[in-house]
């Protein structure tokens, strides 16, 4: 095998390990979004919630003014993110050179995963719940 054909096959391997993580991105994307928006439905209707965790906490948190973002209960806005998510990596199939949409997809990502550990942070310290 030549130099030219080991270099030929590089981008091959690399793009497929890319599409393999893109492919997995997306189950989890489209998860998070389902179970956004069956809590979002839990959230619209007016029975208590069920929880496993504690007595009252599921209500404590659906209850407290941080369940909520501007007014958009936060189960609605948590779809809206895995959508989003899912609509940039089904992108990033098509569209996979450009690397501007990577950029914005890790951005994201990490603006996801700082806002989810402050919900946490809300919920266990200043909720206790």
């Amino acid at each position: 095998m030549s130099d030219l054909e080991i270099v030929k096959e590089e981008p091959k391997k690399e793009f497929e390990k890319c599409r393999l993580f893109s492919v997995i991105a997306l189950l989890f994307a489209l998860s998070a979004f389902f179970v956004s928006m069956a809590l979002a439905y839990q959230y619209s209707r007016p029975y208590p919630m069920t929880c496993t965790s504690g007595v009252n906490t599921c209500e404590l948190v659906r209850n407290s003014k941080y369940s909520s973002l501007l007014g958009i209960s936060l189960p609605l806005l948590g779809a809206s993110f895995f959508l989003l998510l899912s609509i940039i990596n089904l992108l990033r199939f098509n569209l996979f050179k450009v690397r501007k949409i990577f950029r914005i997809y890790t951005i994201l990502v990490i603006l996801g995963i700082l806002f989810e550990a402050y919900l946490i942070y809300e919920q266990y310290f200043i909720l206790k719940a």
